[in-house]
């Protein structure tokens, strides 16, 4: 997906980090069991499994795995923002983004949610 190309080369020229890109919600779950990362963006619209239940399953895992570091997960989607707005939380997102999104915006996203990390 052209998007994924997009976010993928933007992070890793701002973060200097690591990038795995994943094709589905199931695929999604097992890159993050595996490899731990500091940040995770779902879109909802996700095949096999979609990002809400991706999501879920990553905060489960993270209840069952205390030593691991919780995750900054951000879902993306476009559709619509108010049902955005009530769902995604109660999934287990730190924030959640309507497309079209732009890197700009995303970045902001992950240095607030840090911040907020810090300061707990």
């Amino acid at each position: 997906d052209d998007h994924c190309k997009i976010y993928r080369k933007a992070f890793e020229k701002k973060y200097d980090a690591y990038v795995e890109v994943a094709a589905n919600g199931s695929d999604g779950y097992n890159i993050f069991r595996e490899f731990k990362p500091e940040v995770v963006i779902l879109d909802v619209m996700l095949p096999v499994e979609n990002g809400w239940v991706a999501c879920k399953k990553m905060r489960a895992l993270e209840k069952r795995e205390p030593a691991r570091r919780k995750a900054i997960i951000i879902i993306v989607t476009a559709i619509g923002t108010h049902l955005n707005e009530m769902t995604s939380p109660l999934h287990g997102a730190d924030a959640y983004l309507d497309k079209p999104i732009d890197c700009k915006n995303l970045f902001r996203t992950i240095e607030e949610m840090q911040k907020e990390i810090k300061t707990v």
